[in-house]
């Protein structure tokens, strides 16, 4: 089976509140060359450096893992509040720049190119529209539910109220199909700070 651009990944936001979703051909990929304004992400990336201490972050962060790991860190921090709330929320907020805004109750394909295009380069997005199977990086509105996971190129996914991001029903938006597969999105915990 060739992958095209003409499948979907459809996410269905029932979470109760705004998600934010990165699509990349993998976790491998470099923030760089996937994100049309890597240098907030890298500004807001820097301010976690000097909160936390040196396990919890990985040694660099380029690619769409570290992000992961850096947004897990930042949701900790924001959760956590004193001293590294800001420099969890600079990630946060960073993050939502640079990603598509799927509304409490609305669908997004995140792998259609308008919706790529916002935060995307064009060489991030002829990548991804070329990509077999494609990493979601998902984060809830208020910053504290971070889940990453690889998703088919034409699987549909609905992020729940419940901490759990459910595959659908193929041909179907809102109908879910655990027994296809689901993605924990659990809370941050709280995180220990330097």
């Amino acid at each position: 089976m060739a992958f095209g651009a003409d499948q979907n990944i459809n996410i269905a936001n029932a979470s109760a509140q705004d998600i934010y979703v990165l699509a990349a051909g993998n976790t491998g990929w470099t923030i760089a060359d996937v994100l049309g304004n890597a240098a907030l992400m890298f500004t807001g990336l820097g301010e976690l450096k000097g909160i936390v201490s040196a396990g919890e972050l990985p040694a660099a962060i380029n690619t769409i893992g570290d992000l992961y790991k850096a947004l897990r860190v930042g949701a900790a921090l924001v959760r956590a509040g004193g001293r590294g709330y800001e420099a969890g929320e600079a990630v946060v907020s960073a993050f939502k720049k640079n990603s598509a805004d799927i509304q409490n109750g609305q669908v997004k394909n995140v792998r259609e190119q308008g919706t790529l295009s916002t935060f995307l380069n064009p060489s991030g997005i002829a990548g991804l529209l070329g990509a077999g199977t494609v990493s979601l990086t998902v984060m809830s509105g208020d910053g504290l539910q971070v889940a990453q996971f690889d998703s088919g190129p034409d699987d549909s996914w609905i992020a729940t109220g419940n901490q759990t991001i459910v595959r659908s029903v193929y041909g179907t938006l809102w109908d879910q199909d655990p027994a296809a597969g689901s993605q924990s999105w659990p809370m941050a915990q709280a995180a220990a700070t330097v």
